[in-house]
């Protein structure tokens, strides 16, 4: 059954805030459409949320199709967490389900919380998955895709479009055409949330979930398969004796990321840019050896980027952004681990990277002379 054309709601701030209690009721009610006390005028701090649709890896039904509904959850600087609409299910949606309804924010709340249930006519409805995503004045989001996450594991991923000022759009879309690199995933991410050309296709990103607190009843089991997301394809080699850089070698997890938000700062990120990279999901990284090079894999919140390089000879690279670069990587053995160093030239400026490993411990920093300053990442070995 196709769904309802596009309904526009107005959600002003003057709706309660749901507590645990409440949303146990709501769960075991059939959803009705948001209603508010009153309208919210637009004004340049207001914002249009639309949800079009959702994509589910799996099934959360026991017995028969699914009939997916979605729940928008807001959060101020110092306001508790407050749901402003429920849409209704999308009867026979399955792993496909189709909404496309907007809602009129009447003030940019810090986080949008977009969560997706399966309607349950026989016992409670079935959490599928959830996206908190960070809101500004300047962002501006067309048919977007985030990832849902369910028990920390990819349940599938949920495409939105976010409205706001169309000045502040502008303004900062204007400096990501003249940014100065930020390395790896970085670059690829902030060009895919301002990217004025829809010519090619936006990444999906994973965000952490750390932003709100948890829906009441979103780890309880519902009988299906496990959650494990798409599977991580962890590289493995054994390199030769004569390999410089056996100390790199092996499987990292991203613990820490310093220094993000200044370097962000100072490269003319706009506001929503900065906020979408301090909220996506941290990597994980692999290292391992073919023959005299050193394959890279980066299992970023867009996806996985592999680099297979050389080992003290200048090669070429071209970026996610079909940016060219010459680069040059060079390792030094030090007692107890040693260090990467990578320096990368190309039309937008110069930058070098730096792993540095002691142990089973890996110190990422990035540094730009444009700029003016560094940022890293901190890795524990698996």
């Amino acid at each position: 059954m196709d769904p309802q054309p596009q309904q526009v709601l107005e959600a002003p701030w003057t709706e309660r805030a749901v507590s645990e209690s409440d949303r146990g009721k709501l769960q075991a009610a059939t959803p009705q459409p948001s209603t508010t006390t009153a309208a919210a005028a637009p004004t340049d701090r207001s914002c249009t949320l639309e949800i079009h649709s959702a994509t589910l890896l799996r099934s959360f039904a026991k017995i028969g199709g699914m009939d997916p509904y979605v729940v928008v959850r807001t959060k101020g600087l110092n306001t508790a967490p407050v749901e402003i609409f429920r849409s209704e299910p999308h009867k026979g949606g399955n792993k496909e389900p189709k909404w496309n309804q907007s809602v009129l924010l009447g003030e940019i709340p810090e986080n949008v919380c977009i969560d997706v249930w399966d309607k349950n006519h026989f016992h409670k409805d079935v959490f599928c998955g959830s996206v908190t995503i960070p809101c500004s004045a300047d962002m501006g989001l067309d048919n977007h895709e985030f990832t849902l996450e369910k028990r920390t594991s990819a349940t599938g991923s949920v495409c939105v479009t976010f409205h706001s000022d169309t000045s502040r759009q502008a303004e900062t879309r204007k400096r990501t055409e003249t940014n100065p690199s930020l390395g790896g995933e970085m670059d690829e991410m902030l060009d895919s949330v301002s990217r004025k050309d829809k010519s090619h296709k936006t990444k999906t990103i994973s965000l952490q979930r750390e932003q709100l607190p948890e829906h009441e009843g979103e780890h309880e089991d519902d009988g299906g398969a496990a959650d494990v997301g798409p599977p991580i394809t962890r590289e493995a080699s054994k390199p030769s004796a004569a390999f410089p850089a056996h100390a790199l070698m092996g499987s990292w997890t991203c613990v820490a990321t310093h220094g993000l938000e200044d370097f962000l700062v100072a490269s003319g990120a706009g506001m929503f840019q900065r906020k979408i990279a301090n909220a996506a999901k941290w990597p994980a990284w692999d290292f391992a050896a073919k023959d005299d090079d050193i394959v890279f894999i980066n299992h970023s919140a867009i996806g996985d980027i592999r680099e297979e390089f050389p080992i003290g000879k200048v090669y070429d690279w071209v970026d996610g952004k079909s940016n060219k670069w010459k680069c040059d990587a060079k390792w030094t053995t030090s007692g107890d681990g040693g260090t990467l160093t990578h320096t990368r030239k190309g039309v937008q400026g110069d930058y070098t990277e730096e792993r540095q490993v002691t142990g089973d411990e890996l110190k990422f920093t990035l540094s730009n002379p444009s700029v003016g300053c560094s940022w890293g990442r901190t890795f524990k070995r698996d």
